[in-house]
């Protein structure tokens, strides 16, 4: 289902004009959590590395959504549909090391307190809301991803309101009127 028009996915997917704006939202979601990790795994004594990966790595797909809807936006069909399909995949493994790093993080947390090597620190908390809420994001717009691919292949920029068969259709009609 669509996260902005709530249509369900599959015979019509999306009709939304507005999968290019979604997809930057969540393009600029992903670099303010990545910032926001980075900076956070620095002030975490000791250092976390791996937040300071994911961190990284949600920056860097926060500017991959955005190369994908330029491309989406330029009209470049099958490139933009298999970019935008990638970013899909991205995205869910990239949910999965959150909650792996979730976890890791935890478990080493909760030994340096028990064994008095680490003391509590409110970037904890932070940390682990973020981590969390990106999670949620990922799995909550994975149909987002999907729906926007399905435009681009069709031809479509994804800020008209026509679903990805209905710019099949426009685009079947277009070929046809220049083959006569």
């Amino acid at each position: 289902m669509c996260q902005i028009c709530l249509n369900p996915a599959g015979e019509k997917s999306c009709c939304c004009f507005n999968l290019s704006i979604g997809l930057l939202v969540i393009a600029a979601y992903f670099g303010l959590a990545g910032g926001l990790d980075i900076y956070q795994a620095k002030q975490t004594v000791p250092y976390e590395e791996t937040q300071f990966i994911g961190g990284i790595v949600n920056a860097s797909i926060g500017g991959y959504i955005c190369l994908c809807v330029l491309l989406g936006f330029l009209k470049l069909g099958i490139l933009a549909y298999i970019l935008t399909f990638g970013a899909f995949f991205v995205t869910l493994i990239n949910g999965l090391y959150k909650l792996v790093t979730f976890i890791i993080q935890w478990v080493n947390w909760g030994k340096g307190m028990s064994d008095g090597t680490i003391e509590f620190q409110t970037v904890m908390i932070t940390s682990s809301i973020t981590q969390l809420l990106t999670v949620m994001v990922i799995l909550g717009f994975a149909n987002f991803f999907w729906s926007a691919a399905c435009v681009y292949k069709a031809g479509g920029n994804g800020c008209e309101f026509k679903s990805y068969r209905e710019i099949e259709s426009r685009a079947d009609a277009k070929k046809s009127d220049d083959a006569v």
